[in-house]
């Protein structure tokens, strides 16, 4: 194993710019319907969850800086109880793409129906993720480093265009009260969210400097901040009807003053913000790759990516015009599992047998 693959800006990059992406298109409207004006408190648990998650995931990697989450695992267990777990990963994060990726299919034919044919526009999306997937963290690192500023370009001008027409009293007062669906909303969200995870899983592979964990703390709270402007002035806009906007992005800056006068200006946001949502549908499945590879012991990742990709293909085609379905099911039988392997599981780093602390 060729150690490490990233650095510290590239996990950083992947943190402020490509993890938001998921969380822009259906993800407002469902908040909204939860909770209505108070959207932005469930966004509050999970944020906080995560930020717990990556403190652990920085003491493990402060204190094993050598060590990758399997041979963690491996070390404190055994390696059967690390493949178990790896292989209860592969699934965690393969399921995890499936929501993203719908998403971004009808994004794009929504978004550009008037201007480009949808299959040769979307489905390309997978040779990119199947090629990402199969070259793993020194190329998904690569990718998210340019997408840091097509992704932040993107994310600035949608909410450059949409506070000026957002009625931000819409949201007031925002501490009268607590939404009764703040804590099931932020159950039920954990679809988009779990990002603390990747850190754990980039342990072992990235160079880490004296001021690295300060940089993705900051700047995962600069994602955190960004999303949480971004939902409340998605609901600041579209008031009681923000529910029924089911495609947030898509709509968010339409009523801009400079469209009118420009056109639209928005689709300019629109491309970039599709560009990188391949990076952000594929972060999930190179993980997942890794997991299998790491195993099985497998030398290519051919194999896995491939079955991965095509999997998600599949389950796209099937079911992209049953989103709705497709939500729903996560919600009611997937939320433990996300809960599982996204928040406890990681609590065995901290169990098992005594592992001597590396040197720096």
């Amino acid at each position: 194993m060729n150690k490490p693959k990233l650095n510290g800006f590239q996990v950083c990059a992947l943190f402020i710019a490509i993890c938001p992406l998921i969380k822009l298109i259906t993800a407002p409207a469902v908040f909204a319907g939860y909770c209505g004006e108070k959207l932005w408190q469930p966004l509050l648990i999970n944020f906080s969850a995560d930020l717990l998650l990556l403190f652990l995931c920085m003491h493990l990697s402060k204190k094993y800086q050598n060590l990758t989450f399997f041979e963690i695992l491996t070390k404190r267990y055994s390696l059967t109880f690390a493949k178990i777990i790896f292989l209860l990963y592969a699934l965690f994060f393969t399921a995890k793409a499936v929501i993203p990726l719908i998403e971004q299919k009808e994004f794009i034919e929504n978004a550009f129906y008037e201007t480009l044919p949808q299959a040769p526009v979307f489905y390309p999306i997978f040779i990119v993720i199947f090629f990402i997937a199969i070259k793993g963290y020194t190329t998904l690192g690569r990718t998210g480093q340019i997408g840091l500023f097509i992704s932040s370009a993107g994310i600035f001008l949608i909410l450059f265009l949409s506070i000026p027409t957002a009625d931000f009293k819409k949201v007031l007062p925002l501490f009268a009260f607590s939404n009764k669906n703040t804590p099931i909303c932020a159950l039920n969200a954990l679809s988009w969210f779990n990002d603390g995870i990747y850190l754990l899983f980039f342990t072992g592979y990235f160079k880490r400097k004296k001021s690295t964990f300060k940089y993705i703390f900051l700047s995962y709270a600069i994602m955190a901040v960004t999303i949480i402007l971004y939902f409340v002035t998605f609901y600041s806009i579209f008031s009681y009807i923000a529910p029924t906007q089911e495609l947030a992005l898509n709509s968010m800056s339409i009523f801009g003053v400079t469209l009118v006068n420009v056109g639209r200006f928005d689709y300019v946001a629109l491309f970039l913000l599709a560009m990188t949502g391949a990076i952000a549908c594929a972060l999930p499945v190179v993980i997942a790759t890794n997991c299998i590879s790491e195993a099985f012991s497998l030398k290519s990742k051919i194999i896995p990516a491939s079955a991965i990709t095509l999997f998600l293909l599949v389950i796209t085609i099937l079911f992209s015009a049953k989103y709705e379905e497709v939500l729903s099911f996560s919600t009611k039988y997937l939320t433990p599992f996300y809960l599982l392997c996204g928040y406890i599981l990681p609590l065995l780093t901290l169990g098992g047998k005594k592992i001597e602390q590396q040197k720096s």
